[in-house]
């Protein structure tokens, strides 16, 4: 099948949606999201085909199905997996998803999200996506998921209480605190504060800010000495 070929498919409501290119297509087979069977019409034929009936597209390239692509991050039984959200799934379909999704995580969804909305930018709704992807990124966020083993394990060897429902965030920052110069620093700074807060963030915050507004380090150091501050 030739690069640049388009190609359309059925949805779930039996209409025609599309066009695709083949290397879309492609990856969703791999992806499971379309079965063998679905119907596809390539642009310039006269009749509807079974998906099975295109080798090139139940074939995966070299570069498509190595340890590194985002097929094999998609498909590892190991990633962590949480529900995709209504807001997702009603922005899905609005951008003419073609498979059922309802049962997308919220990464698949977004990674969706981000080919539909590539084929199709006249569809794209700039406010809702730019909602969603900050709803996605506070919930998705590897820090908002439960602490490891590890490190409850390092915490209560070092004498720290275990709070209920831990994250990796929260004990990255019990493990690594921010110190009380670097707070009072950021905050002279009017940076804000993140959540889960480490002492190596606050240190990358701290430097780039200096790097940007070097005049600000003579102000702290003055301000420092009219306070009484080491």
């Amino acid at each position: 099948m030739k690069r640049g070929t388009k190609l359309f498919l059925v949805d779930t409501d039996g209409n025609t949606v599309g066009p695709f290119g083949w290397t879309l297509v492609r990856e969703w087979f791999a992806l499971s999201l379309l079965p063998s069977d679905a119907w596809v019409f390539v642009a310039g034929e006269e009749s509807w085909r079974s998906l099975s009936e295109f080798p090139d597209l139940c074939t995966l390239p070299k570069g498509l199905s190595s340890s590194a692509s985002s097929l094999s991050y998609y498909n590892s039984p190991e990633r962590h997996r949480r529900p995709s959200t209504l807001s997702q799934q009603a922005y899905l379909r609005h951008l003419g998803c073609p498979f059922p999704c309802d049962g997308f995580d919220m990464y698949l969804a977004r990674h969706i999200i981000g080919h539909l909305a590539a084929a199709f930018p006249d569809r794209v709704d700039a406010a809702t996506q730019s909602q969603i992807d900050r709803e996605t990124d506070e919930v998705t966020d590897w820090r908002n998921e439960p602490a490891t083993d590890r490190q409850i394990q390092y915490l209560a060897s070092i004498d720290v209480e275990i709070e209920p429902n831990m994250t990796k965030g929260r004990a990255s920052q019990l493990i690594d605190p921010p110190s009380e110069g670097q707070v009072r620093r950021l905050r002279f700074y009017a940076i804000p504060l993140p959540r889960y807060l480490t002492k190596d963030a606050a240190s990358d915050l701290i430097d780039t800010y200096v790097r940007a507004h070097p005049e600000t380090e003579e102000a702290y150091q003055a301000w420092k000495l009219q306070h009484g501050i080491a």
